[in-house]
């Protein structure tokens, strides 16, 4: 009779991503529907017609256009942009030489001119803690796995390289 108790079983392999539970689009339109409906019900006019409208879609297409580089700029190098899959190459030229997260930049604009084409000043103000929000619980993950995956070399990137801009 053996009264060796049995091993406990292995624990799972981490697995090879970041560890984020919110996913960046997501709190985007979560804050920004929020902001408006809080806009819908105490209403705030600030911009004229025109300079809005210019305003608005001169930032909407420059959020567009950094997020959607960014992302070309992370499939040319054979990496992956989702947060669900492994990164497999470590990117720092296009967008990446400028902004550590061009993505959430480009995100962060296309939000400012969604406001500002709505003219809805409340929803605008919420790109604060929605910055904040995304420092906190994605990208400090981010970070993270990336400094673990890349050690050093992803170090000295981050001396160089900004985090936002």
């Amino acid at each position: 009779m053996n009264n060796a108790s049995p091993l406990p079983p292995e624990p799972a392999p981490a697995p090879d991503r970041p560890d984020i539970a919110y996913k960046p689009p997501c709190l985007y339109g979560a804050f920004l529907v929020f902001g408006l409906l809080l806009n819908f019900m105490w209403p705030l006019e600030i911009l004229n017609f025109w300079p809005q409208l210019a305003l608005g879609l001169v930032l909407i297409g420059a959020g567009m256009g950094i997020a959607a580089w960014a992302m070309k700029t992370m499939r040319d190098a054979g990496t992956n942009f989702r947060l669900d899959k492994p990164v497999t190459a470590f990117v720092r030229h296009g967008p990446y030489r400028f902004s550590r997260n061009p993505i959430y930049l480009g995100l962060s604009a296309l939000y400012m001119g969604i406001c500002i084409l709505l003219d809805a000043p409340i929803a605008a103000l919420l790109l604060i803690p929605l910055t904040l929000a995304i420092n906190r619980f994605v990208i400090a993950h981010e970070e993270e796995y990336l400094q673990n995956r890349f050690g050093a070399d992803y170090a000295r990137y981050k001396d160089v390289v900004s985090r936002w801009l």
